[in-house]
Parts: structure tokens; C-alpha cells; sequence
């Protein structure tokens, strides 16, 4: 039985609030990747597998391994 619209009982502010900081909540990522990264001049940077989504972007770009330490430096920036 599925419930209809009548049944359901609106929040009350403490309910709200407690919504609201529940989904404010920064998540943390666990990020790990084992693909190039493409990083621009201007800082802009995809994985090697997504650079057709950039294609408004000049193709002046820098393949970045996982094995260096800037794939490093960049990834746990951008993640932290």
C-alpha cells in the first residue's frame, strides 16, 4: 500500500533543522585513480577518459601521471 499525500504530516522546525544540517554535511571522498589527468595552464584539470567534455578548452594541455608526485599534490588538493 503506498501512502498518499494526506497521510504524510509536514516537518516541524526541529525536524526541518535536523534535515537540513543532515544534508549540509560536507562528504568527504575517498578518492583514488590509476588514469591520466589533464591539467591546464589555467589549473582546470579531467581524467584523460573525460577530456572530450572539454573540448571548448584548448588542446594546450598536460598529461599528468598517477605515479607523480603533481597527480599527487593536485588530486589530495582538490580533495581536501
Amino acid at each position: 500500500m503506498t501512502a498518499s499525500k494526506a497521510e504524510w504530516a509536514p516537518l516541524t522546525d526541529e525536524e526541518r533543522k535536523a534535515v537540513n544540517a543532515y544534508y549540509a554535511k560536507p562528504v568527504k571522498q575517498v578518492f583514488t585513480a590509476d588514469e591520466n589527468v589533464c591539467l591546464w595552464a589555467n589549473g582546470t584539470w579531467c581524467f584523460k577518459s573525460s577530456i572530450e567534455e572539454y573540448s571548448w578548452m584548448s588542446d594546450d594541455y598536460a598529461v599528468i601521471t598517477p605515479d607523480s608526485q603533481e597527480f599527487q599534490d593536485l588530486i589530495h588538493a582538490e580533495h581536501s
